[in-house]
């Protein structure tokens, strides 16, 4: 059998899907699985031991054919996706992205089995339409989509799969230069959506409360999107902090979080990162979004969920009782 599993963009949506292919492969140990993700995100499932080959796609392909000088690159590329998706005799299509982009997608593979969300804009691509239920993890959610190859899907706990690799951890502990006296303390100040931001200057307060407080080294961590930001928010920082936001690769920011005593964040593909190394975790978010995109069945977990589903409505008290409560821990 073979599987073709499409959830291209994004991290945290990404890592979410990966409890899917483990119950997958364990059902069908000789299927062979394949995933399409985004060239520039590859890198959070390489190594996934249940796998078996990843097909990439450059990120906005289509404009780039319209937009960019060097179109004969970009269209051989796309003309060569195309073909090893029409060749590669897929049994079954799991399209959990559910755009335009990846319905056609799911066309061209010829697969007869194609399996998407029953909504109105291309839901006609698929033969199998699954309705998304809002009410259950997104985890939970996506296994469901696998009873229309088989009701009798097996499988006990469902976690993330993503590999550390020690030597790079090494080679981490050297960039962050851990000093085995400090506690490590990774914040991640941005996410994806400004709704889901707690206030810049209360993590500038946070920050200024931890080294005036706790024998602590703080590390920051995001994409390069807010890298300018932050240099000016660093400022009013009483003490220096360790800026690696736009700084790490995938596989670097992995291991970092890896090696951490634990990681303060919003709602973000960090905190799903954390949940998979099992690195202690503050998370800040909606309480509205906990039960559908929250951490999910990860160890060592505080929830601060924000009232009335506004996140500014997290009082800094809140999260520096959960630093006291997590420094505790560690010393015990």
């Amino acid at each position: 059998m073979k599987i073709l599993i499409i959830r291209v963009t994004r991290i945290g949506d990404v890592l979410l899907t990966t409890p899917v292919v483990k119950v997958l492969k364990e059902n069908y140990p000789n299927a062979k699985i394949s995933f399409m993700v985004s060239e520039e995100i590859k890198d959070i499932l390489i190594d996934n031991p249940y796998i078996d080959e990843i097909i990439t796609i450059k990120n906005n392909i289509i404009y780039k054919i319209l937009k960019e000088k060097n179109k004969k690159e970009v269209i051989f590329s796309f003309l060569k996706l195309l073909k090893k998706i029409k060749n590669s005799n897929f049994d079954w299509i799991i399209d959990f992205h559910g755009t335009g982009k990846t319905a056609f997608f799911s066309i061209i593979s010829f697969s007869k089995n194609r399996i998407g969300k029953d909504k109105k804009s291309f839901s006609f691509v698929y033969n199998y339409k699954y309705k998304t239920n809002n009410k259950i993890h997104i985890v939970n959610d996506q296994i469901n989509y696998l009873k229309f190859i088989n009701p009798n899907m097996k499988y006990n706990r469902l976690n993330f799969v993503i590999k550390t690799n020690s030597k790079k951890l090494k080679d981490v502990n050297n960039i962050i230069t851990k000093d085995p006296n400090k506690i490590i303390i990774g914040i991640v100040p941005f996410t994806s959506h400004i709704s889901k931001n707690w206030n810049i200057s209360n993590f500038v307060d946070i920050c200024n409360w931890i080294n005036e407080n706790l024998n602590a080294k703080i590390v920051i961590l995001g994409d390069s999107s807010r890298e300018e930001d932050w240099k000016e928010i660093t400022k009013k920082i009483n003490e220096p902090v360790l800026n690696l936001i736009g700084k790490t690769s995938i596989k670097e920011l992995i291991e970092i979080i890896n090696g951490l005593d634990f990681l303060i964040t919003g709602d973000t593909a960090p905190m799903h990162i954390a949940v998979a190394v099992n690195t202690p975790l503050i998370s800040l978010i909606k309480s509205k979004d906990v039960n559908t995109y929250g951490p999910y069945n990860g160890n060592n977990i505080t929830i601060i969920k924000a009232h009335d589903s506004i996140i500014n409505s997290i009082k800094k008290e809140e999260v520096i009782n959960a630093i006291k409560e997590r420094v505790k821990v560690l010393k015990n």
